[in-house]
């Protein structure tokens, strides 16, 4: 006696579908894109303003990331991170 699985046959139907989509050009998408990730800026006080102040040193500090990115299509931009949202930090280092 001889069983069938239908089930099976499906399945390697659905999965042979599936891969032919998978590896079509249809998948393809052009991911140009510019991205910039991080920019810092740091500003060391002058020794004879934070002298006044009773401090050794004094550094101001502004970091951004992810301010920018620029993709040719949408769909590109999000799978590539490009919604992300900016953060920013600003530092303030005493040395007393």
């Amino acid at each position: 006696m001889i069983y069938y699985n239908v089930y099976n046959v499906m399945e390697c139907a659905h999965t042979s579908a599936y891969s032919t989509y998978f590896y079509s050009s249809a998948n393809i998408i052009d991911a140009t894109h510019i991205k910039l990730s991080n920019i810092s800026v740091a500003y060391r006080m002058p020794k004879d303003i934070i002298r006044k102040a009773c401090l050794n040193s004094a550094r101001i500090q502004l970091n951004i990331e992810n301010p920018l990115m620029w993709a040719k299509s949408d769909q590109a931009k999000y799978q590539l991170g490009g919604f992300n949202t900016t953060t920013y930090v600003v530092g303030l280092h005493l040395g007393f």
